[in-house]
């Protein structure tokens, strides 16, 4: 058996064992240690180092940047030539004048206002005074026109002013005899609808009356005819007594049996009756129902032709108002183009102006006689179609009155054919309820024979009599019943009917008052129409009147006026010359060309400028710029100038002109840079250099993201999946070490900017903050 006890170790074998432990873990120490060095720094070879990471197969390590819209500047250099920025070029009207002096010549700087030549004054201060004498001449001969002309033109003014308040006191008439008559026209609008009213309430009483009339006469026939079954039963009783009972009295028994042929034949004849009268009175109602839907049908039409009618009325007289201002205008005109064709013919017989001016305005006065004489004619066939549709409203409003009168009359003659229906059928239907109560009662004066003779049975026959006889007592009664209440629903229904009908011929009467009123309103309405309209013609045959006296004192007066405008005209003209004979220039400038000498008689030169001056404050820069870029320059643009003359002064200007045209030669194009020249330093001719700045906010992304791909721009774009993807790009314009994307990437985009070199389409990256290259 083994022993358990555990085996107690000595301190000099722990000792040992100790120290043999600390022996080997050194050494695992002194092993491990540089093997994870060179573990550590290979991988940090591989994962920083773009060689090593695509030869270990690992995410290429790259360093990107977002694409940010900035503000880049861009420098355009171009060689330029100071002009001038504007010509003045310096004539003179006065034609065989002579020269008298010049004081500048080619190279002068001129201030403005400053003396360039001076031109002799002799005929043209005598010119300037025939020019005075001229002028008071014609003056005075036109006051004197004027003063004889006023008096009858005074004259004539009063007679249209007179005529005018005529026309404005009739139109006040007539506008006063409108409002009144819309007054009273109200009142008998208001009276109508008031009986049409009163109409729809009779009609809708009338209606109440034949609803419930039906029901209470159905149910006493249906008592009725209980009590005919009754009387039948009880007969049927008796019919069977007596044919148990044998009887000898034959001539009882016919008596007894021709009294009952009688009833039966009497009942027939009621029964015929009361079955025949429903037939004819419902045939008689329908009537009534399509004659009163025949009014109603009528009197919507005659209440739809008396809304439409003012309308059309007003819109035909706003037609005719319109006429009246084309004719007044159409005057107005003819009157401005006849003054104007008078004024012509003056100018051309003084051959101041061509014939063609003339033809021009006699075409125009032909065309204003047409327009004049084509408003008379519109306003004549205004005035004819109003008339026109008057008449046509009359016949309409009659035609629609006349048949809602007959609608009328159709209405009381169906309704008196059921009155007088129903009374020949009260009569009739009385007549056969007595020919039948007496042939009754002769029955019972039979029955009550055979039943004395017989007086063996007479107890029986008693009862069954007695009961036959109540029967016919209670039939009697019914009948009496439904004869009171036939009589009572007469009595209302003709009560309603007579409410109805009267409630007709009042609406009749008031319809009649209205259209009374209407026409005797439209006589009252025409003559103040003609008195307006008489008024008129008066204001036009006054007008015509001063029309023709300024017509005719036209010729005068225009000549007068033409005479002494030209007076005036040729007065300015002699003053202008003299003002004119010593020429200043109108800028300040430099003399750039000159075609002038003393002694020289203007218009000589053929008609070239006298002098040219170059204005120079402001200067002008033209500057040839590379036609690529021609999308970088634009108006507004600021730039810095140069001369070569003075190269350490530097001029700021603005582009104001770009030239659309490019010089094909040197595949420039031009912009002109204005430029301040307070100093008078620019010159023209000087050479001169231009720097055109060009900021942009625009998408940028740094110089070194751009690689070469096929011969293409290009960059790497990485994604969220950290895929590099090549994109081909446009670029722009470049500065301050950013690039103008102009498509190929979005903004907010990755692009590499370290490590893009060795990177391939599709490679997995690995972004970081510091590679080693």
């Amino acid at each position: 058996m083994m022993n358990d006890k555990p085996v107690k170790l000595s301190s000099s074998r722990w000792l040992k064992l100790l120290k043999w432990s600390s022996l080997l873990l050194s050494l695992l120490t002194v092993l491990l240690v540089p093997a994870y060095i060179f573990w550590a720094i290979g991988k940090h070879d591989i994962e920083t180092n773009p060689v090593k990471s695509r030869q270990a197969g690992a995410p290429m390590p790259v360093k990107v940047y977002p694409v940010k819209v900035t503000t880049i500047t861009e420098e355009i250099g171009a060689s330029a030539e100071v002009q001038p920025s504007s010509f003045a070029y310096i004539t003179s009207t006065l034609v065989g004048t002579r020269v008298k002096a010049v004081h500048v010549d080619v190279g002068d700087y001129v201030e403005e206002g400053q003396i360039l030549f001076e031109l002799d004054q002799t005929l043209l201060a005598s010119a300037l005074k025939s020019a005075e004498e001229q002028v008071n001449m014609t003056k005075a001969k036109l006051e004197e026109i004027k003063q004889t002309q006023s008096t009858h033109h005074e004259e004539l003014v009063a007679a249209v002013k007179s005529a005018e308040t005529n026309v404005e006191k009739t139109r006040a008439k007539l506008e006063e005899l409108k409002q009144t008559q819309a007054t009273g026209h109200e009142e008998l609008v208001a009276a109508v609808k008031s009986a049409e009213a009163t109409v729809e309430k009779t009609k809708a009483k009338l209606e109440e009356v034949e609803k419930t009339q039906p029901s209470q006469h159905e149910e006493l026939l249906a008592n009725l005819k209980k009590a005919q079954d009754d009387v039948e039963s009880n007969k049927a009783k008796l019919e069977e007594l007596k044919q148990t009972q044998a009887t000898g009295h034959e001539e009882l028994v016919n008596a007894v049996k021709s009294a009952e042929a009688t009833v039966e034949k009497t009942k027939a004849k009621l029964e015929e009756v009361e079955k025949t009268q429903p037939t004819n009175h419902e045939q008689l109602l329908a009537n009534l129902k399509k004659a009163q839907d025949n009014v109603e049908s009528t009197k919507a039409k005659l209440e739809q032709t008396k809304k439409t009618q003012p309308t059309r009325h007003d819109e035909w007289v706003a037609h005719l108002e319109t006429t009246k201002a084309s004719i007044i205008s159409g005057k107005s005109t003819l009157q401005v183009s006849e003054a104007a064709v008078a004024r012509q013919k003056q100018l051309t017989n003084q051959s101041v102006v061509s014939q063609a001016a003339l033809e021009q305005a006699q075409n125009a006065l032909d065309v204003a006689r047409s327009n004049y004489v084509k408003s008379l004619e519109d306003h004549v066939i205004a005035q004819n179609n109003l008339k026109n549709e008057e008449i046509t409203n009359k016949a309409e409003l009659s035609s629609a009155e006349f048949n809602y009168s007959a609608a009328l009359y159709d209405l009381k003659t169906v309704q008196t054919e059921l009155k007088n229906e129903e009374v020949t059928n009260k009569a009739d239907l009385a007549q056969a309820q007595s020919d039948y109560t007496t042939a009754l009662e002769e029955l019972v004066k039979a029955q009550h024979a055979l039943a004395n003779e017989e007086v063996v049975n007479r107890s029986a026959l008693a009862v069954v009599q007695a009961d036959y006889s109540t029967a016919l007592l209670n039939l009697k009664t019914v009948e009496n019943s439904l004869k009171n209440e036939e009589f009572t629903n007469n009595s209302a229904l003709t009560q309603a009917r007579s409410d109805y009908i009267t409630a007709l011929e009042n609406l009749l009467k008031a319809q009649d008052a209205l259209k009374n009123e209407e026409v005797t309103n439209k006589s009252a309405l025409a003559q103040a129409e003609n008195d307006y309209y008489t008024a008129l013609e008066n204001l036009l045959k006054s007008q015509n009147a001063l029309k023709n006296e300024e017509v005719t004192s036209q010729a005068d007066l225009t000549s007068a006026i033409f005479n002494y405008t030209t007076a005036l005209q040729a007065l300015a003209k002699a003053r202008y010359d003299l003002d004119n004979s010593i020429v200043r220039s109108p800028i300040v400038g430099v003399i750039t060309e000159r075609n002038i000498n003393p002694g020289e008689i203007i218009g000589g030169t053929g008609g070239t400028s006298l002098l040219v001056i170059g204005n120079i404050q402001p200067a002008m820069v033209v500057a040839n710029v590379a036609e690529e870029k021609l999308t970088s320059v634009h108006l507004g643009q600021t730039a810095k100038v140069t001369l070569d003359s003075l190269p350490n002064e530097v001029l700021e200007g603005t582009i104001v002109k770009i030239e659309p045209n490019t010089n094909t030669d040197t595949r420039t194009f031009k912009a002109h840079i204005r430029v301040d020249n307070p100093n008078r330093i620019l010159k023209p001719g000087l050479s001169a250099f231009a720097r055109i700045q060009n900021s942009r906010t625009v998408p940028t992304v740094p110089k070194v993201a751009i690689v070469d791909s096929a011969g293409k721009a290009s960059a790497f774009v990485v994604g969220t999946d950290s895929i590099a993807q090549l994109r081909y790009v446009k670029v722009g314009s470049a500065g301050d070490g950013l690039v103008e994307i102009l498509s190929g990437i979005n903004e907010g985009e990755n692009v590499v900017t370290i490590g893009q070199t060795l990177l391939k389409d599709g490679d997995k990256v690995r972004i970081i903050k510091d590679v080693i290259n």
